[in-house]
């Protein structure tokens, strides 16, 4: 549903290689299908740009660190928020759990055994 993918600022969390969690911070806009934002991880500053389905639930971004490196992302929207991998390819892969922010402190504390961490990228 279109207003599951709402617009504002966004919290949650992405699974390292090591199995480490780090909190992320992010602005989120969606329209008529396409996301954008950016935010703040421990690794810095990032921008995002995608693209969402609200009838199949998914959202497809790439996260860009000016002057380091690009992620992607591929995630699944539930009642809690979106769920799922990010990949840097041919270095490393793993899970990650973002919400809107007024969800509050409950979604995280329900999500702390949401995702298992993989294994590294070979």
């Amino acid at each position: 549903m279109e207003d599951d993918f709402c617009s504002g600022p966004w919290t949650g969390f992405y699974i390292e290689w090591n199995g480490q969690r780090e909190r992320v911070d992010l602005s989120l806009t969606f329209k008529e299908g396409r996301v954008t934002g950016g935010g703040v991880t421990p690794v810095g500053e990032f921008s995002l740009a995608g693209r969402y389905d609200p009838e199949a639930n998914e959202m497809h971004a790439t996260v860009t660190y000016p002057g380091s490196h690009e992620a992607f992302l591929k995630g699944y929207r539930d009642n809690r928020g979106i769920w799922g991998l990010w990949e840097i390819p041919g270095d490393s892969t793993g899970g990650f759990h973002i919400w809107p922010l007024g969800q509050g402190q409950g979604v995280a504390v329900r999500a702390q055994a949401g995702i298992d961490a993989p294994a590294p990228a070979s």
